[in-house]
């Protein structure tokens, strides 16, 4: 998320303090973006007098009313194709729960807009004297750009009653986790109110609760000073490791809390931080790819030596000899063009060939035949997302296979047996997928995280949390891994403090602190400078940011003056 300063901007039309009115809402009068406080709920709000449960749709007439692009590397914004100005119209349904307005839908929502699908979260209502009678909502949504993982965070508003009464919706995007693309965006859309009753599943009940408790555990950053007076907020929020407008949020978990900063945008603090949406992008490495392989190898005799070749046809040929599902995992097939680290990976040939295809035959011809056999199996680390597509095919193959034909691998197992018993929000129940009938998993990235779903992770890896499978919380993994790492001349060493295997970054932090001994910490990594890391003690730091910053040293010694790390 880059910085701009709104300073310049004449904010005169909605003085902070101040709402938007139900006139400028319905003459659409406001022809730029304002300062988040205006939308945000005022400190002391009335209970809404309306309660929303029904059908919303939002119609898109015109383009963005504003639209400043900060960055665009590909120059999405000039090619009039993608309508990369214009959002999608969408119908979904909401249910209003003590002043929470539900989504019905979870997760990314395919659009048929050429650029932009949608995700929606949980927002509020409420009433205050200066609207005519009316109540007001706030809902807090994300544009995800098709065939990718980079979000843009908004948030759309408007007046309602229980009649069917809604005022125009007045939208605005000011924040993002997209390194390639940036943009402020802000317009209206006509908006039509069903009301209807909304039926309240299980999973809906769940939810609600879900969202109460989060909002009620989780902390301010600022309130970590309250147990450890000496602490470095500012190092902990990120901002000694990288450039401030860079991050979208950072948080920390430790003694079972979770201290979480603000979320800045270029406008003022996202008033919705619990229902930021974060992508995930090479994060599913780990917790999509790494513990789906190790919850189905509870099931699947030898699964982490079945061949490639049996189950992957594109990879059938003499260059994938003996290359397993565990080469795969921990990256080391002995197939590729360069040592040189991400050079690969980075290869615009990687870009056009693979990430930017959007058929699995186009995703797997690459990534089965797009290098050449230059050693062993297992004796070469060499980072290829590809790698970790091929293993999704083999596992889903596998799934259907061995476990249940008829059914999908992720939404049929992944969901159920692995995400949902960690703690994981509906967020990250729908995935990337190709784009044809075989719908493949882009298994090494493409979910949606809430700052939340942290917790959950941590709860997993570091918190001894089972699954039904009994994968055990990754511990398997993780000390799998560090047997891996700490042998003499692993191959899975990139250097002296760095290191890769079953699908975690791990890092010997005993130079940044000091330490007498080595001490190997496990952390996911993804594009753009986002960090979740495990470390000593149970306790889990994470950023996400954009600003291909991947630094996270100062955040480390911060943490180790008041928690000792080794």
């Amino acid at each position: 998320m880059a910085f701009l300063t709104a300073c310049g901007l004449q904010q005169d039309q909605v003085p902070v303090g101040e709402q938007i009115t139900l006139q400028q809402l319905n003459e659409q009068s406001i022809s730029q973006p304002v300062l988040l406080p205006v939308l945000s709920p005022p400190p002391e709000v009335g209970e809404a007098q309306y309660q929303f449960s029904g059908t919303l749709t939002l119609k898109v007439q015109q383009a963005a009313r504003y639209f400043n692009v900060i960055t665009d590397h590909y120059g999405y914004s000039q090619n009039a194709g993608l309508r990369s100005h214009w959002l999608p119209s969408i119908s979904l349904q909401f249910v209003e729960d003590n002043g929470v307005l539900f989504p019905v839908t979870r997760g990314t929502i395919t659009t048929e807009h050429p650029h932009w699908d949608y995700i929606f979260e949980p927002g509020q209502v409420w009433q205050q004297s200066s609207d005519q009678g009316y109540s007001r909502a706030l809902i807090p949504f994300a544009l995800q750009e098709k065939n990718a993982n980079c979000l843009h965070n908004g948030l759309l508003t408007f007046l309602f009653d229980s009649k069917g009464f809604i005022s125009n919706t007045y939208y605005q995007i000011s924040n993002e986790s997209c390194h390639y693309f940036q943009f402020d965006a802000s317009g209206f859309m006509a908006t039509k109110y069903t009301p209807e009753a909304v039926t309240t599943s299980a999973d809906m009940q769940s939810q609600q609760h879900r969202y109460r408790h989060v909002q009620a555990e989780t902390q301010d950053l600022q309130q970590l000073l309250a147990a450890f007076p000496n602490a470095d907020i500012a190092a902990l929020a990120g901002k000694r490791d990288m450039a401030a407008a860079d991050i979208s949020v950072a948080g920390l978990i430790i003694a079972d809390q979770h201290y979480r900063s603000s979320c800045p945008t270029r406008y003022g603090d996202h008033p919705l931080c619990q229902s930021l949406s974060l992508p995930s992008y090479s994060l599913a490495k780990s917790y999509f790819a790494a513990f789906a392989l190790h919850a189905m190898a509870r099931e699947i005799a030898n699964l982490e030596q079945q061949l490639v070749s049996d189950w992957v046809n594109e990879c059938a040929g003499d260059e994938w000899r003996g290359v397993t599902l565990a080469n795969l995992v921990n990256m080391n097939t002995g197939l590729y063009h360069s040592k040189v680290y991400m050079a690969d990976e980075d290869a615009k040939a990687t870009e056009a060939l693979f990430f930017d295809a959007t058929t699995h035959q186009s995703k797997i011809t690459y990534a089965c035949s797009g290098y050449s056999r230059k050693q062993r199996p297992g004796s070469q680390f060499i980072y290829h997302t590809s790698d970790t597509y091929i293993l999704g095919t083999a596992l889903a193959r596998m799934y259907q296979q061995h476990i249940a034909s008829s059914k999908d691998w992720f939404a049929d197992y992944v969901v159920p047996r692995i995400f949902r018993p960690i703690g994981l929000s509906p967020s990250n129940w729908v995935t990337r997928r190709t784009q044809d009938a075989l719908a493949q998993p882009f298994t090494g990235w493409g979910l949606t995280l809430l700052p939340e779903d942290i917790v959950a992770l941590s709860g997993a890896v570091v918190g001894n949390k089972t699954t039904a499978t009994g994968l055990e919380a990754d511990e398997t993994i993780i000390d799998k891994a560090l047997a891996r790492i700490t042998r003499a001349n692993a191959p899975e060493r990139i250097n002296k403090y760095l290191a890769y295997a079953e699908g975690f970054w791990f890092r010997d932090i005993a130079a940044d602190l000091n330490c007498k001994q080595p001490v190997w910490v496990p952390f996911m990594s993804g594009y753009g400078g986002i960090t979740v890391a495990f470390l000593p003690g149970k306790v889990t730091y994470y950023v996400f940011a954009d600003g291909q910053s991947y630094q996270w040293q100062q955040a480390l010694r911060a943490i180790h003056k008041f928690n000792k790390l080794c």
